[in-house]
Order: C-alpha cells, then structure tokens, then sequence
C-alpha cells in the first residue's frame, strides 16, 4: 500500500471495521463517510484514511478507546490539506489512520436526522454497526474541503448520480452550521474563512450541477458575506444607533440597507450582537 493509498480497497475497509468489533467491549454506532465510504462501494480505488462519524459522545469515546486498545495512537496532523478539517481525534496505526468525529465535522456540518434517515448499514457485527452516508451527504461533506482528492471524488459522485433535491434540503437544514464561538471566528475575520464559501467555490468551479443549486448556493453566501462585512464593522464601535448606522454603512457596502438589516437581525439571533431600544451592542467578544 502507497503512503497515498493506505486502504486499497474494501477489503482494506472491512478488515478494520473488523477489529474493531471484535474489540468492542460494548454494542456501538458509527456513520462512514469521505474516501473510506467511496472505497468501501469501489468508488474509488483506495483511501488515504478512513473516516468516522459518530452519533452520541459516548459512541465516540467507546469507539476511540477501542482504537486506542488496538494500537492506533493519536497524532496532529501536520499536513496542510487537513488543516481545516477539524477531526475530534486522528488516529495513526502503521501506514494507515481514522479520522473520529464526535457528531460533527470540521466544525462545520453536524450528523441530522437526515443523514441518518438516508444512511446504508454496510457492516452489522457483534457490538459494532456501521452506516454508510448517502452519496448525497457524502457530496456535501467533500464539497466543504478544499483538497483536490475530495474535488475528484465529488465529480465522480455526480457522473454517478445524486438527488439534487435532497442536496438542497440538506444544506438549508444545516444552516446557518453553528452558533457561538466559531460562527463569530468565521464571520468577525475579515478574510472569507465562512465555509459557506467553500462549498461556493466548490459548486462554482464544478461541472454537472443545476444551475439554481449553484445560485442557491452563491445566494446563502452573498447573505454571509453581508453578516461579515456587517459584522466586522460593528466591532469598530462600542454601540451603533441601528437604522443610522446601516444607512451610512449602505454606501460603503456592496449590499443593499435591506440585506444590511436582516444580516444584522441574523447576527442578533445567532447571539454574535445584542439589540436593545435600536442600540447595537456586543454580546461577547472572544477573539
């Protein structure tokens, strides 16, 4: 196995879901998704790791002791392309790693009723059963890397065929993808760091999707760039009379006095500003 290709097919994948079941010492639940799901069902050749999604914290910290029992050992990565991914815990054992997420990924996309919904059981043992995510999910969740690998598997995810529908749904049901500290860290920074421009430029730069999912799309991150800009400003002031400030911010902004208000009104929801007699306040400012 290449230092690119650390689970050559399936047979690779089913051996180590294997172990771990066999060294469960109770019954658990994980959802596979990215290379380790595309190579399980012969996608794609080979998988550089396998990644693992769990339901419920304790699902992930039986399975992360399980892993540990086997003689997997954490590491950081150091590798640039993983620098957004935001595992709960990287896992490394000989040539190969698990990347273990508790309930959500990179921060970014969480496991819903959904995903769960229109899961595949692709592996049933003893303690440990295993659910593959739709290709659809599967798709969205490559959509928010930046990685070329993740490119190439989602172009062969489309030619094979997805709901795009379902994709649709997804995406607003996972809005507005967090709250607190890492919603106000995306927004308050000046660069676009927002995943929703990610899965922007991703749609943007693919072929075979609709046109109106791509527009969807370039739509929710015109509406997040308006809280970032907005947003960035108001940290500017201590306190801002609101309809005055959005008027003069207006001409200074790409986005309309309307998209400027129900920015703010968002931003008010997602606890990032406080709102009190038309006075803009910060709640909390953890940068």
């Amino acid at each position: 196995m290449s230092d690119d290709q650390r689970y050559s097919g399936r047979g690779d994948i089913v051996e180590t879901l294997e172990a771990i079941d066999e060294t469960l010492e109770q019954e658990a639940t994980v959802y596979l998704l990215g290379g380790g799901a595309v190579t399980l069902e012969g996608v794609k050749p080979a998988t550089k790791d396998i990644d693992l999604l769990t339901p419920t914290n304790s699902d992930y910290r039986c399975i992360r002791e399980t892993l540990l029992d086997l003689g997997f050992e954490p590491v950081e990565h150091t590798e640039p392309d993983y620098a957004s991914m935001g595992a709960t815990s990287v896992l490394k054992y000989n040539d190969g790693h698990i990347d273990l997420f508790d309930r959500q990924v990179m921060s970014k996309l969480s496991l819903s009723t959904g995903m769960e919904d229109r899961s595949e059981l692709v592996f049933e043992g003893e303690r440990l059963n295993v659910h593959r995510l739709s290709w659809v999910d599967i798709t969205l969740f490559k959509s928010m890397t930046p990685r070329e690998d993740d490119r190439n598997d989602v172009s062969a995810l489309l030619a094979r065929g997805i709901d795009f529908g379902v994709l649709a749904e997804e995406i607003d049901d996972q809005l507005p993808l967090n709250y607190g500290v890492d919603e106000y860290e995306w927004i308050a920074q000046e660069a676009k760091q927002h995943p929703i421009f990610q899965l922007e430029s991703t749609f943007t730069n693919l072929e075979g999707l609709p046109n109106d999912l791509v527009e969807k799309v370039r739509r929710l991150a015109d509406t997040v760039d308006a809280e970032r800009q907005l947003f960035y400003e108001l940290r500017r002031h201590e306190s801002v009379r609101r309809d005055a400030f959005i008027e003069e911010f207006a001409t200074e902004s790409h986005s309309t006095e309307q998209q400027l208000q129900e920015a703010l009104d968002r931003l008010e929801t997602k606890g990032l500003v406080r709102i009190e007699d038309e006075q803009v306040m910060f709640e909390t400012d953890p940068l």
